[in-house]
C-alpha cells in the first residue's frame, strides 16, 4: 500500500503508460482518507470557535431567539468554508 502511494506521488505528472489496478485504488483510498481527515480537522476547528460564543450566550441566560441569532451570526459566515473543506 505504501509503495503504491509513494509511486503515485513520485509519478504525479507522468502521463505515459498505464498503472495496474491495485496501485491506482490504493492511491485513491489514500486520497479519500486524506480528504476525510483534513475535512474533519478543518470543520472541527471552525465549529469549535463558533460554538464557544454560542455556549457563552446560553450560560448568560439568553433567550432561545437570542441563541438562534448568535448561532447564525457565528456559523453563517463559515458555512461556505465548512462546505469547501
Amino acid at each position: 500500500m505504501l509503495e503504491a502511494i509513494k509511486y503515485n506521488l513520485l509519478h504525479l505528472a507522468d502521463f505515459s503508460g498505464r498503472e495496474d489496478r491495485p496501485t491506482f485504488w490504493w492511491y485513491v483510498l489514500f486520497l479519500v482518507i486524506l480528504d476525510l481527515v483534513l475535512g474533519l480537522i478543518g470543520s472541527g476547528w471552525l465549529f469549535a470557535g463558533s460554538v464557544s460564543a454560542i455556549y457563552q450566550t446560553a450560560q448568560s441566560g439568553g433567550s432561545p431567539v437570542a441563541l438562534q441569532q448568535q448561532m447564525m451570526q457565528q456559523i453563517g459566515p463559515h458555512l461556505m468554508t465548512m462546505l469547501g473543506v
